[in-house]
């Protein structure tokens, strides 16, 4: 999958080629089709955050497809996910929050 990262504080925008992740237990995964890039993420491409992690992806608030949901997807509640599911995800923090 293509997908733009930045690889150290102050670098450029790259696109770059990644595995496509399986999704883990109690996940989903989204195809992205629209990301909004926010002031959060300017401030991690200028490396202004302290002690966070590069490469990193910009872009919190997606919206997308589910295009495969993990095993143990009834952890997940009474969401309803399925594959073909449309999400709008505005944050996302080791968790899942959409609506």
């Amino acid at each position: 999958m293509r997908s733009v990262q930045v690889s150290k504080p102050r670098g450029p925008l790259e696109i770059v080629e990644k595995d496509i992740p399986e999704p883990g237990a109690r996940q989903v995964r989204i195809k992205v089709q629209a990301c909004g890039v926010c002031h959060s993420d300017s401030f991690t491409k200028e490396g202004l955050f302290p002690g966070i992690q590069y490469p990193r992806v910009p872009g919190h608030e997606i919206a997308g497809i589910i295009d495969e949901v993990g095993k143990r997807s009834d952890a997940l509640g009474n969401l309803n996910l399925r594959s073909d599911s449309f999400l709008f995800v505005l944050f996302l923090v080791n968790s899942i929050i959409c609506i």
